[in-house]
């Protein structure tokens, strides 16, 4: 976490003195894991419906212009002490990622893409076991005036080694702060 912070501070001086206004975006997302992409519309739906392996959590991101850098971050557990007890399952699910965004952060609609490392850690009882894997994601956000919402699919070119899962699919809402900056000519478009 240290690091991602150091890292933070020094993009947001970059883009200071560059003149470019950095977005800061967080929000709260859900993801869950999909063996396959749906063929059907109807398995889409489907694919949206939480299950046992729904993780719920987290994500910030600095965006410059068109590139951006963040951390997505999920966690799902149960105590389940009542019926067995000293069995505790815990899975957390986190990723750095940088991102481009072919709009930038002054329009109204978002599609971007992003390429990271992802880790996760799984604790069921006494074993404890992380893995850790590349993968790159696409998505679409909408900037409503500085409230965003927005969906994601990532593939793993290696699944897990667990459940064979190749994609994962992120639904997110929350807030994007700054971004923005007076344009200083009468042609919109110079100011993009």
């Amino acid at each position: 976490m240290r690091y991602t912070t150091i890292a933070t501070i020094i993009l947001l001086a970059a883009a200071s003195s560059v003149g470019a206004s950095p977005q800061l975006r967080f929000a709260v997302s859900a993801r869950t894991p999909l063996a396959s992409i749906p063929s059907e519309p109807a398995a889409w739906v489907q694919a949206f419906e939480p299950n046992e392996l729904t993780t719920s959590g987290w994500h910030w991101e600095v965006i410059v212009r068109h590139i951006g850098f963040g951390m997505h971050y999920g966690h799902y557990g149960d105590n389940v002490w009542a019926v067995d007890p000293g069995v505790v399952r815990v899975s957390t699910h986190s990723d750095v990622y940088l991102s481009y965004h072919a709009l930038g952060t002054r329009r109204g609609i978002d599609p971007f893409v992003e390429a990271g490392l992802s880790s996760r850690t799984s604790v069921q009882g006494t074993s404890v076991r992380v893995d850790s894997r590349g993968y790159i994601s696409g998505g679409l956000a909408l900037n409503l005036h500085g409230l965003l919402i927005g969906s994601r699919l990532a593939w793993y070119p290696t699944g897990r080694p667990d459940d064979e899962t190749f994609h994962d699919l992120s639904v997110f809402a929350g807030i994007a702060l700054g971004g923005r900056r007076a344009c200083a000519t009468r042609e919109r478009r110079a100011c993009y």
